[in-house]
């Protein structure tokens, strides 16, 4: 056998596709292509890293000597593990009718008993969760269901209550005149939102660090993304502060301005803290192979 037949032998043994080979290998879907065609040879780091995934020896995998010298309770343990692609997408599917089902019971029983809005706004969060369920690709789709139920539940406590999870910033001077239960549900947020970035980190930092050019251009866009949503909370922030001056509609959209802004900037922290973990399981496994 050919290096690229040992790779599409490999790869379809752990129920990868070439998308999600290329992503834990921190390449394109194209290279991938080219490898398993025989229209290119992966250099050697890449070669190690695929021997690294597939449990293999490079002389297996380069030669194809024995698939035998695989050991199949690797390979079970691993199928069990990380269920095949198409095993997750029709999960996710499954996941996204049972989301729709609820989402149109809840609609219909409160539209009958409390109105249209009520209906909505309760029944919102499945119908997104349905959506990202069904045009996923059965990645992830837990962690992004769960975003969505966060920022609906945080915008309703902002806009409904006042709330929002800065407010922790003023536990040393509150009093039992401002409501210690408004505090608790600010540390609440607080928590459940940092619960949600470190799950995004973990989530995307198992991937392999990217290509050199990748890695500086991604880490440059996430710092520069940070700091401009930081610029722009507190811009909006301080045009809200002289409230005197907008109101209506100008001040509905700075209110909302600023939380997506805001949400934006939870979601690119954890993606740079994501960057983080994989850089120093990089230096560590450096430090292993020297």
């Amino acid at each position: 056998m050919s290096l690229g037949e040992n790779i599409v032998r490999l790869r379809t043994q752990r129920g990868l596709s070439q998308e999600e080979l290329a992503d834990r290998l921190g390449v394109s879907r194209q290279s991938v292509s080219k490898w398993e065609t025989d229209g290119s040879v992966p250099e050697l780091e890449k070669l190690m890293k695929l021997g690294e995934l597939f449990e293999v020896s490079l002389d297996v995998l380069v030669k194809g000597d024995s698939f035998t010298d695989i050991p199949q309770e690797t390979v079970q343990e691993t199928e069990k593990a990380e269920p095949s692609a198409p095993a997750r997408r029709k999960g996710a599917r499954w996941a996204g009718y049972v989301y729709l089902v609820i989402g149109a019971v809840i609609s219909f029983v409160l539209g009958i008993w409390g109105g249209g809005w009520l209906a909505l706004i309760f029944g919102l969060p499945f119908y997104i969760s349905a959506v990202i369920c069904l045009t996923a690709k059965g990645e992830r789709t837990g962690l992004w269901c769960g975003w969505c139920l966060f920022f609906l539940v945080d915008a309703y406590l902002r806009y409904g209550t006042g709330l929002s999870w800065g407010v922790i910033f003023q536990t040393l001077r509150w009093t039992a005149r401002m409501n210690y239960t408004r505090l608790i549900i600010a540390w609440c947020q607080f928590l459940v939102m940092l619960f949600f970035i470190l799950w995004t980190a973990f989530s995307y930092g198992k991937e392999p660090w990217p290509e050199k050019e990748r890695w500086k251009g991604n880490f440059l866009v996430r710092c520069a993304g940070v700091l401009c949503t930081t610029f722009l909370i507190w811009t909006f922030g301080a045009i809200m502060a002289r409230g005197h001056f907008f109101t209506g509609p100008l001040y509905i959209a700075l209110a909302m301005g600023r939380t997506l802004m805001d949400y934006c900037r939870m979601l690119l922290v954890g993606l740079l803290a994501a960057q983080l973990i994989q850089f120093r399981a990089w230096k560590a496994r450096k430090r292993t192979e020297d």
